[in-house]
């Protein structure tokens, strides 16, 4: 978490940030022109330093593109996010993009949502959820509560496997970390499992379902990483 005081002045904190910023959000290198990277750079700074208040820095890439979407509109989000090398992203997996919600790139900017890279990969398009930022969000104390973020989460994903047919993989990424929130002091190797066992089953009916509705020929292939970073 990051925390600037007003106290310094204002101009020296839109400063700091506006400097965080342009090292840290994508650059749209070949796609944005400096002015128009600058513009937003400027703005979101103004409003973080009048803000005087501590901006948890996971959010700092969705504050970024509202700030782009609003000066230059979805297609120029959609673009940076294509041009930023960080994703490891072929041009395939980012084929939905244009047509795509808000939201969904929101999640891929953050982070949250990532393609697959190495032996998962199938084909079609394999996208990889980080259940990390899920497991902090969520009252997880409550497993209803729980799967009604999952629900959501799902309800912003979906639209990725429209232009593959429904044909890919989805995988669950950190998921121990969840683990551990809901079973808290009884977390163990069994309740793991448990819990992934329930999540894969949650997601494979969800596809499921979604497959008759969006008229797919098949669903999304869900499997969880087990190895947590």
């Amino acid at each position: 978490m990051i925390t600037y005081s007003l106290d310094t002045g204002k101009r020296r904190v839109r400063e700091a940030w506006a400097g965080y910023l342009a090292e840290n959000m994508p650059s749209g290198k070949g796609v944005l022109d400096e002015h128009s990277r600058r513009e937003v750079i400027n703005g979101l700074a103004a409003v973080l330093a009048s803000e005087g208040s501590a901006v948890r820095q996971e959010r700092l890439p969705q504050m970024y593109v509202r700030a782009l979407r609003a000066v230059r509109g979805a297609g120029a989000v959609s673009a940076v996010l294509r041009a930023d090398e960080r994703l490891g992203a072929s041009r395939q997996d980012l084929d939905f993009l244009d047509n795509c919600s808000d939201a969904l790139r929101e999640m891929i900017a953050m982070g949250w949502l990532r393609p697959i890279v190495g032996p998962m990969r199938a084909r079609g398009q394999n996208w990889m959820l980080d259940i990390g930022p899920i497991a902090a969000g969520a009252d997880a104390s409550f497993e209803l509560a729980l799967f009604d973020r999952i629900r959501k989460t799902l309800q912003i994903v979906v639209e990725i496997w429209d232009s593959s047919n429904g044909q890919g993989v989805f995988a669950l990424h950190r998921i121990s970390a969840l683990a551990r929130k809901t079973g808290g002091r009884a977390f163990s190797v069994a309740s793991e499992r448990t819990l992934i066992r329930e999540l894969r089953s949650y997601a494979d009916k969800y596809f499921q379902l979604q497959m008759n509705k969006r008229l797919w020929s098949e669903t999304p292939r869900v499997v969880v990483r087990r190895i947590d970073q």
